[in-house]
């Protein structure tokens, strides 16, 4: 379910140039983008799943392979 974010005038034009120095097709990418970046989470660690187009959370990848392991 999407939901609807407020953000100042010049936050949503820095963030529309961070679209394409990210290389990010839509701001919910860029956004995952920044928090994974900002976690420090490293992408080895979606193993398959990594080149998918479906981004997953952490959670979403652990429930989903739950029963695969």
């Amino acid at each position: 379910m999407a939901k609807t974010v407020a953000v100042k005038e010049e936050t949503w034009e820095k963030m529309r140039k961070m679209l394409e120095v990210e290389e990010a097709k839509s701001f919910d990418e860029l956004i995952r983008k920044l928090m994974d970046k900002s976690l420090r989470v490293p992408s080895s660690m979606f193993g398959v799943d990594r080149d998918r187009k479906v981004r997953l959370t952490v959670r979403e990848h652990e429930e989903f392979t739950r029963d695969a392991h």
